[in-house]
């Protein structure tokens, strides 16, 4: 979402264009609401897989520096090859300053063809005949080409993706991380570089976040029981008993490519399964806050599990607060589902999520605060009726003063009768 008054751009499957499988689908929109690329239930641009498939998207990304390029990513099936994870460009603007001086136009997509998928696509596959599915687009970047002449309008566009891919074995996954790096007119092609990350056995990527030079990858692996990582040696990995473990590797881009590994840690709430699915950053000086959410289990109750560390640029990295929430009563179920943090010098942070009893799902928004001591500044629940959850938040300033922020969850809820509904709320302080 744009908060600048620029176009937006929305993405999701869409139904019925081949024999009733999905396909990627972007509509855009401008300033005044009106839809770009077409109108109506045929407008906006799509893409369908080489296999015909169900071609769902995962997420979507506007190029930093203004809205020249929108890319979208998610997971493909391919020829022979299982499920891929496909990333498409489309051009999003006229700024005259492309291929020949003559920028192409609105809609068009961005990359040459390569290999053979189609122009505007780059699709990644392991090599091992398994599944490679999409998490997250990090950082999308458009910069003039290394060691051009100055005044040159050749460009490159640098995209960054997350995402969960087979690495052999019966059942082994590992995070994947790789960079897209293609200029306007090919002179630059394929992926600049490919990271994975493996604890031994299966590895689950969902959240990716990027400071400057430095990526944050998260999700949750399976480890053996009372194995602490601590980006060291593993041990105990012998044993036939795993659990499941909140896990998170920080990447130099600086150093590359390809990235080198900077520190990796796993984090266990209670000796029971643990699912992150969400980590946002936020640097302040040479102190980066990292702060992780998901579902972490204690007994028969999930609870929201909550992990922040301090990472020192040129020091050191220390996981220094975890704390699990439960709404207390009959709440079996409590989960984080996205967090982020306050742009500011004194980086809070918000969750949403969802609290489950025994016949009903609240919707829920909590707050924490940074720094000593580390607490729970305040909780909101909210329920129309049978189902709500919290999917996503952001959080943005009033009115310039740095003391008046507003909230912003985004989620699905259900009423009666009425099936699912979106949902979007605002808190104000």
């Amino acid at each position: 979402m744009s908060m600048s008054g620029s176009p937006v751009s929305s993405c999701g499957p869409v139904s019925g264009r081949v024999a009733n499988n999905q396909d990627y689908w972007v509509v855009r929109y401008n300033k005044a609401l009106a839809q770009q690329w077409g109108s109506g239930q045929g407008g906006g641009r799509n893409y369908e897989g080489p296999a015909a498939g169900n071609d769902i998207p995962a997420d979507i990304a506007l190029s930093e520096g203004g809205a020249d390029v929108v890319v979208v990513t998610g997971t493909s099936p391919g020829t022979n090859t299982g499920k891929d994870i496909a990333t498409v460009a489309w051009f999003t603007g006229n700024d005259g300053t492309h291929t020949g001086g003559t920028r192409a136009a609105d809609g068009v997509n961005y990359w040459p063809n390569m290999n053979g998928w189609g122009a505007g696509v780059r699709r990644y596959d392991f090599g091992i005949q398994g599944d490679d599915r999409a998490a997250e687009l990090g950082p999308v970047t458009i910069a003039v080409l290394l060691n051009q002449p100055p005044g040159s309008p050749d460009k490159f566009l640098s995209a960054v993706v997350l995402g969960t891919s087979y690495g052999g074995g019966t059942t082994l996954d590992d995070f994947t991380t790789h960079q897209w790096y293609t200029g306007d007119t090919g002179g630059v092609s394929g992926t600049r570089w490919d990271k994975r990350f493996d604890l031994g056995y299966n590895d689950t990527a969902t959240g990716l976040r990027c400071e400057g030079a430095f990526l944050y990858c998260a999700g949750y692996s399976e480890v053996a029981p009372a194995t602490d990582f601590g980006g060291g040696e593993m041990d105990n990995l012998d044993s036939p008993a795993l659990d499941e473990d909140y896990s998170i590797v920080s990447y130099n881009m600086g150093a590359g490519p390809p990235p080198s590994v900077r520190w990796y840690d796993t984090w266990n709430y209670a000796g029971y399964p643990d699912h992150c699915f969400d980590v946002a950053t936020r640097r302040v000086e040479n102190d980066i806050h990292v702060w992780l959410t998901g579902e972490a289990k204690t007994g028969s109750r999930w609870d929201v599990g909550t992990v922040h560390y301090l990472d020192v640029v040129g020091g050191s990295v220390t996981r220094d607060y975890t704390t699990g929430f439960n709404a207390g009563g009959s709440t079996a179920y409590n989960y984080g589902k996205a967090v982020t943090v306050q742009p500011s010098s004194t980086p809070l942070a918000y969750i949403t999520g969802a609290v489950g009893y025994t016949n009903n799902d609240w919707l829920l928004t909590l707050k924490y605060t940074t720094g000593s001591p580390y607490a729970r500044h305040w909780t909101k629940l909210y329920s129309i009726d049978a189902f709500d959850e919290g999917r996503g938040i952001v959080v943005r300033q009033v009115d310039g003063t740095g003391t008046n922020w507003s909230t912003y969850v985004v989620g699905a809820s259900s009423a009666s009768g009425n099936g699912r509904d979106f949902v979007v709320q605002r808190y104000r302080e």
